[in-house]
């Protein structure tokens, strides 16, 4: 029996929030930078809420965060 599990590679989602938390400034003053509302990010931090690409947009703009991706193919879902 193999036993060695398979664990999927992080989203978009986990990375944001890693960043996040590895950050160097306050929360509060983030939001204040990026332009977007504590309480979303806040709520976002404590996984009880996602973010709109909006506000995504903005927290990259913020940091001058880029999206490098890998060259695999998408998955296609079975019809």
């Amino acid at each position: 029996m193999n036993t060695m599990s398979t664990q999927r590679p992080p989203t978009i989602t986990d990375q944001m929030r890693q960043l996040l938390r590895g950050a160097d400034a306050p929360m509060r003053e983030i939001a204040r930078g990026a332009g977007v509302d504590n309480t979303a990010l806040s709520r976002f931090l404590n996984s009880e809420r996602g973010l709109s690409c909006e506000t995504m947009d903005a927290l990259g703009l913020y940091f001058g965060w880029q999206v490098i991706t890998s060259q695999s193919k998408p998955r296609r879902k079975a019809r």
